[in-house]
């Protein structure tokens, strides 16, 4: 039909997340957006997830990876995405009903490739606690810190014209992503400024201590740098610091 809507990629890596798998799998699935492709990216010998997914494993796409590696997990479900835009999620978050809808709003409205939200920051138990802030975009902002969340709507002409994440680089394979992104297309990026998810912390998440780490911090600044190069502009002055468990460029 002409008048159909695009089709929208949900990308969910998981490994030993059952216990917060489904949820996340039944918030995409309750989406007021009428046409999702759900992904759900899982390692070979988690047995848990499977049993988690008994009952739903004919009602989205299962992909196996060869090994426990998030962003390598991310870009095996790229290559299967069929979607013109594609988002990542967590497989411990939860997506509010109208989370693609909105996003999708955006996008078309503006003529985005990239849109980012807002999101609800909450406990183990999804119990909210706070709504962290977010900013309005550009590119120079994103050098000092990034603020654009890995749950963002992104058009899938993005990854055909820049590539898959760099698995080299680790978590911050998306971050290197998001800027190169941003170098060509920066007036196509977009701030939606309401919540359309809710980010789970517990106990085994380790961002805290990684972006601690100073060969983290290294790798910042490694990232922005060969950005900041390819806009010919000086990286001389790039250097980052770990503050409020967030890296930011001094």
């Amino acid at each position: 039909m002409l008048n159909e809507k695009p089709l929208v990629s949900v990308v969910i890596p998981t490994y030993h997340h059952d216990q917060y798998l489904m949820t996340a799998v039944r918030s995409v699935q309750a989406q007021t957006y009428p046409r999702v492709q759900l992904l759900v990216v899982m390692v070979g010998d988690d047995k848990d997830t499977w049993d988690a997914l008994e009952g739903v494993r004919y009602d989205l796409g299962i992909v196996v990876s060869d090994k426990a590696d998030h962003i390598h997990q991310i870009n095996l479900g790229l290559k299967e995405a069929k979607g013109e835009f594609v988002t990542i999620f967590g497989s411990d978050d939860f997506m509010l009903p109208n989370k693609i809808e909105r996003e999708m709003s955006v996008a078309t409205a503006t003529n985005a490739v990239l849109v980012y939200s807002r999101f609800f920051l909450a406990d183990e138990h999804l119990n909210i606690n706070a709504v962290p802030p977010l900013f309005s975009f550009s590119y120079e902002l994103l050098t000092h810190r990034n603020f654009v969340t890995d749950c963002s709507m992104v058009a899938k002409s993005m990854y055909d014209e820049f590539g898959v994440f760099d698995e080299s680089l680790g978590s911050l394979a998306v971050y290197d992503k998001w800027l190169h992104i941003a170098e060509k297309y920066e007036d196509r990026i977009t701030f939606n400024p309401y919540p359309t998810f809710i980010y789970r912390t517990h106990r085994e998440q380790k961002h805290a201590s990684r972006v601690q780490d100073p060969k983290q911090l290294e790798l910042y600044e490694k990232i922005v740098k060969a950005s900041l190069q390819r806009k010919g502009l000086p990286t001389n002055e790039v250097k980052f610091r770990v503050h409020n468990i967030e890296c930011e460029r001094i």
